[in-house]
């Protein structure tokens, strides 16, 4: 009996002893130009302290530089995700933001149709698992209805994934640029059928957290290039009308149909680093113009 029990615990031992070796191995072994990182970083360690944060899709992480948005007084930081629903950013937010970060003076928070859309807009807090401090692992753990994508994304052993792409050497405070492309940028007209209901619902709670905290907040809907004839068009419409209309009592600055030029754009749905520096300052321009605002942006 004994002996059957120091075998047990020797393989167990050397189990952990080779998980981790190899754990070490393939993290140290993958890139470090991690931008999810970065901005898990400055979440969980501030440093940069910023008095304005922008949350949203990749859209706004490729297209706003907090650097046009700063000055000698004011600091800004990019903390929009790829595939950022509205789902995710309640979480984000009630769960992270408000527990690690200090208070802004303001959020600029982008909006887009796509945003409702989960089928496409994919992330969930459970797959950023690797980013979070010990004690929320475990808290997350211990509550999630996904612990096998908690668990598994944890550990470079079996998800390497990082977040890369774009002109890393240009990263700043989580802004991200596209490269310009020499090409024709068509236009988004594929067929797409989705149920807004839920995210819909997810929305409303982040703009009651939002009214909770006090925190004033600037919404923006970004340019794309979209097909307006193609027949389910009516899906988008559905969306960026429910937006209208939900975000009349709040600063709005709408520049979905801004551009149309195809250098200024990566992609239907991404500005390039033209169109970023662009709309960037355009931005800082138009949040300048609220006089209410004029304390955050001098």
């Amino acid at each position: 009996m004994r002996k059957f029990i120091f075998n047990i615990c020797l393989f167990c031992g050397c189990f952990i002893l080779a998980f981790i070796v190899l754990e070490m191995y393939f993290k140290y072994s993958t890139p470090s130009e991690d931008r999810y990182a970065w901005q898990y970083d400055e979440l969980f360690s501030p440093k940069v302290n910023a008095d304005i944060v922008i949350i949203g899709t990749s859209k706004s992480m490729r297209a706003i530089n907090p650097k046009k948005l700063e000055d000698d007084n004011v600091s800004v930081f990019n903390f929009s995700l790829n595939g950022s629903n509205p789902q995710f950013l309640y979480n984000w937010y009630n769960k992270y933001f408000k527990k690690y970060y200090p208070k802004p003076k303001l959020i600029l928070c982008e909006v887009s149709w796509l945003m409702f859309n989960e089928n496409w807009m994919w992330r969930k807090i459970e797959q950023d698992s690797r980013y979070l401090p010990s004690k929320e692992y475990f808290l997350e753990l211990f509550n999630s209805k996904d612990k096998s994508t908690l668990f598994f994304n944890r550990y470079y052993i079996f998800n390497r994934t990082i977040g890369e792409g774009g002109i890393i050497d240009s990263t700043y405070h989580g802004y991200t640029p596209l490269p310009y492309k020499r090409e024709v940028i068509k236009p988004f007209s594929d067929s797409i059928t989705f149920n807004s209901n839920k995210q819909r619902n997810y929305f409303n709670l982040l703009l009651e957290s939002f009214k909770e905290d006090s925190i004033d907040v600037i919404f923006v809907m970004l340019p794309e290039k979209i097909d307006r004839d193609f027949l389910e068009y009516k899906y988008i419409k559905e969306n960026i009308d429910y937006l209208d209309n939900k975000l009349d009592d709040y600063q709005f600055l709408n520049y979905h149909q801004e551009f149309i030029a195809d250098t200024l754009f990566s992609n239907w749905g991404h500005l390039n680093i033209n169109g970023a520096n662009i709309i960037s300052k355009k931005i800082f321009k138009d949040i300048n113009a609220r006089t209410h605002y004029k304390a955050y942006i001098p």
